[in-house]
């Protein structure tokens, strides 16, 4: 029996949808190294005002694609590729402006023509692992959707698998599925934490794990001056991104969140790649476990670049550690599909109850 509290599993899903909801107004809008000036994101959603304020924020492609890995895994009770992938697909055809990418786009009207005869095991992969010339895509949109995968699973080894089977459906390049399995186990540990993480430990129990993912030997350090030119490289290693997190964590322990964030962006950065927007996640989360949910997830904004997703990245490993309990109310109110999301996680958690 898996003993979580049912609030862990509240705070994961609905601080994915938290953080996506509350990017998404500063997404791709700065890429300046010093980031997003906090007053600026305050001045959007601070929780305070939007109390008083009767809108409602629209999630993105992020939310779109978990709750269909959601759904999946909750009416099939185990991973089914082809019913994982028609998901996806009527999502979008339903509502294709949640700002889906060109690239998953081509993705999707594969699967709808494969659809008119019969989507099956031997075609779903086929628009995936035939993109970049055979290479597949390392972008986050594989990352941005797995956390659930950490509430499904019981065993770190199922995690690890599930992750990078259902990553795989539109992320076939290793850097994309890896970065979905340390994102899967970034939230995994965090569920399972006690009250009072050492960030350091936390980092070298997902190094020991990532090691093994990536059959990661040896020392690999940063080949290339070019931060952009080093995540695409062939010797990129999510392992090594991790030992980068850990100094970071070390050095910045006495440093305001202001002064660190050109050096995170400058060594972490926080674009559309799963090299990047994981770790930069991950090192949000870890960086502010002094402050709470609310300013982990204004530091998360702040980095700037593809805010919404790292967002709501973070959004789901902050969730888990700290609970639904930890999120402001106004903030679930305002964000589409928090409720829904809140239900969700009481399904995953009804399956490992007894």
């Amino acid at each position: 029996m898996l003993k979580i509290a049912r609030d862990r599993f509240q705070g994961c899903l609905v601080g994915s949808v938290i953080g996506d909801c509350l990017g998404a107004p500063f997404e791709m809008q700065n890429w300046n190294e010093n980031g997003i000036p906090r007053q600026k994101i305050l001045s959007v959603i601070n929780p305070k005002e939007l109390a008083d304020r009767s809108i409602q924020l629209k999630y993105t492609d992020d939310t779109a694609m978990a709750k269909s890995v959601c759904s999946s895994l909750l009416q099939c009770k185990e991973f089914d590729a082809v019913d994982m992938a028609k998901r996806f697909t009527e999502e979008y055809f339903k509502e294709p402006d949640r700002g889906y990418g060109s690239n998953i786009v081509f993705i999707f009207e594969q699967w709808k023509n494969a659809m008119k005869t019969e989507l099956n095991l031997k075609n779903v992969l086929y628009p995936s692992t035939s993109q970049f010339d055979g290479k597949g895509s390392y972008g986050n949109g594989a990352a941005m959707r797995v956390s659930c995968i950490a509430l499904f699973t019981l065993s770190l080894e199922d995690c690890i698998e599930l992750a990078k089977k259902a990553s795989i459906l539109t992320h076939s390049n290793k850097n994309g599925y890896n970065g979905a399995i340390l994102q899967a186990l970034s939230v995994r540990k965090a569920i399972r934490a006690s009250c009072d993480i050492d960030p350091i430990v936390f980092v070298d129990e997902l190094i020991d794990e990532m090691k093994h993912v990536e059959s990661f030997s040896g020392e690999v350090k940063r080949n290339t001056e070019s931060l952009y030119d080093w995540t695409r490289s062939q010797s990129f290693s999510f392992t090594h991104q991790l030992e980068i997190i850990k100094k970071l964590l070390i050095v910045n322990n006495t440093e305001s969140k202001e002064n660190d964030i050109k050096l995170v962006n400058s060594v972490l950065g926080r674009d559309i790649s799963a090299q990047q927007a994981v770790p930069a996640a991950l090192y949000s989360f870890l960086r502010n476990l002094k402050f709470g949910f609310e300013e982990t997830l204004y530091y998360a904004i702040s980095l700037g670049g593809d805010t919404d997703t790292i967002a709501a990245m973070c959004g789901a490993i902050a969730g888990s550690y700290y609970g639904l309990k930890s999120i402001p109310q106004s903030w679930f109110d305002v964000c589409e599909f928090s409720k829904e999301m809140q239900q969700f996680a009481d399904d995953f958690f009804e399956l490992h109850k007894s």
